[in-house]
């Protein structure tokens, strides 16, 4: 949709002096503009993001809660955006999910390439590097960064979500740190975010999950856990993955995730009210040396449960972020535990090594 040029004090096309008399325009002629016509107004970054969180997300109510807006938005983002290119449908409906038509892939390609694009134009007004990490990773990310001297060069963000680091890399963080928002992640990774994206993963370990138990023990089995109330985090990766791998084994699990206080866990379990499992990460930050009982990583089919904390960035990250990551690198491969774990668990959580998690689809 083009324009007619602005119409000035005195009734003539172009700018006007304060006499009310017109100068001369230079503007483009009508057959030079003619060759280049003014894109939608109803074309937006915004509505670009919009539409590819719901290519990310699968679905309309998922993107609205990755982006904290209104269904509503959402659909009505999408309506004007599919009127400014083309009016072809962009997204259709197969096996449940919301996915790009022909058209609509195309759509998506551009997108991300345009928002790249505008990030690359904002990026020189932000000083300094953002780096972002789920909860569970705060303390030794912070502590690597300071014994490489990076703390002071970048701006750090904690990724909203549980304290189990429950904001796992999703395809909504995937696309801040495709739009410049975010140029280094740190977080448990769900699943693999797309080979077509020009993003950089790497995974630096994998936090088990870890049962208090009480005798001490080496491990914990599901139906050992199964006599117990679980006392759980209400979101992240712990509870969906207790409650699949239950699910395969056929046990009859009682997950409670009322209490989003690790710290409120551990204090119910030591009190005999149910059994605490938390990630490695969180349960040696909250309590390394438990009152009662110890840490057991939790056995499922003869594989121990965890996920892997993965560290992303751009293809294109700078050499400023290249030294980042191979602090980053290094502190993961190094970490130091909390006495008083199984070996096992230290082991296997130190060197980065264990078993792949099981999937947590099912329910």
């Amino acid at each position: 949709m083009s324009f007619p040029p602005p119409v000035g004090p005195g009734g003539t096309a172009g700018p006007a002096t304060r006499s009310g008399s017109s100068v001369p325009s230079t503007a483009p002629s009508p057959s030079a503009r003619s060759t280049l016509p003014a894109p939608s107004p109803r074309l937006t970054l915004t509505r670009l993001r919009v539409f590819l969180a719901v290519v990310d997300t699968g679905s309309i109510p998922a993107a609205a809660r990755a982006l904290q807006v209104t269904e509503m938005s959402v659909r009505n983002n999408l309506h004007e955006l599919e009127s400014s290119v083309g009016c072809k449908a962009l997204l259709a409906k197969a096996a449940g999910a919301l996915v790009p038509t022909g058209h609509g892939e195309h759509v998506a390609s551009v997108a991300r390439s345009m928002l790249a694009q505008a990030a690359q134009l904002s990026r020189p007004e932000r000083l300094r590097p953002v780096v972002a990490f789920s909860p569970a990773q705060a303390q030794w990310v912070v502590d690597a960064l300071r014994a490489c001297g990076s703390l002071d060069e970048v701006e750090l963000r904690v990724l909203p979500g549980s304290q189990d680091g429950g904001e796992r890399a999703t395809p909504s963080l995937a696309a801040e740190l495709l739009t410049g928002a975010v140029d280094l992640l740190v977080s448990p990774l769900e699943e693999p975010l797309g080979e077509d994206l020009p993003l950089q993963t790497e995974a630096l370990y994998r936090s088990q999950l870890l049962a208090l138990v009480s005798p001490p023990a080496k491990v914990a089995t599901l139906r050992e856990l199964s006599e117990d109330r679980i006392l759980a985090l209400p979101n992240g990766w712990a509870a969906p993955m207790l409650r699949a791998a239950a699910q395969v084994e056929a046990v009859p699990l009682t997950v409670d995730t009322t209490s989003p206080d690790p710290h409120a866990l551990v204090v119910l379990a030591e009190a005999g009210l149910g059994t605490a499992v938390l990630p490695a990460d969180v349960a040696l930050l909250v309590a390394p040396h438990p009152a009662t009982g110890s840490w057991a990583p939790i056995l499922h089919r003869g594989r121990l449960l965890d996920s892997p904390v993965c560290l992303l960035s751009r293809r294109d990250a700078s050499r400023r972020m290249e030294r980042v990551r191979s602090s980053l690198r290094a502190a993961a491969a190094s970490r130091a535990l909390a006495p008083g774990m199984p070996a096992s668990v230290a082991a296997d959580v130190a060197t980065g090594t264990g078993s792949p998690p099981i999937a947590t689809s099912a329910r």
